[in-house]
């Protein structure tokens, strides 16, 4: 996410004296059972531990600026496969008052899309989508 919508971000919950919350999925690497090839562990291993050192600098990029603005503010790290991560996304906005989402860029598939999709339309919460242009004033 660029820097200009994190500033975004970190701007919401001033407005609303309320606490940020991140989440970030661990995707389970995805090998369909009808597959006629077979992946050496070692390649399983690599795409988790790669998952993993994504995960955890997200994690840090979050936690920087969210010290940097003194917002109160906590992280969840989930795992589940990448197929069912937007249902489960969507389960867990339910306990917030409000879902945050970043939209991907004009052109380009991404997992953004299925997240923005379970949350307006499975998580039943009010939900802000900040565009890929989104420049801070």
């Amino acid at each position: 996410m660029a820097i200009r919508r994190r500033h975004l971000l970190c701007r919401l919950p001033s407005f609303f004296e309320a606490q940020l919350t991140g989440i970030a999925f661990l995707y389970e690497p995805v090998i369909p059972p009808e597959a006629e090839i077979s992946l050496p562990e070692a390649f399983i291993e690599e795409q988790r531990s790669e998952i993993k050192k994504n995960a955890i600098a997200a994690v840090a990029r979050f936690e920087a600026v969210a010290k940097r603005e003194d917002l109160k503010h906590g992280f969840s790290n989930l795992t589940a496969s990448a197929a069912h991560a937007p249902k489960h996304f969507s389960e867990v906005a339910r306990r917030f008052d409000l879902v945050v989402v970043a939209q991907s860029r004009s052109g380009e598939m991404s997992m953004d899309d299925l997240f923005i999709e379970a949350a307006l339309f499975e998580s039943g919460r009010p939900t802000l989508i900040v565009p890929y242009t989104q420049h801070s004033p």
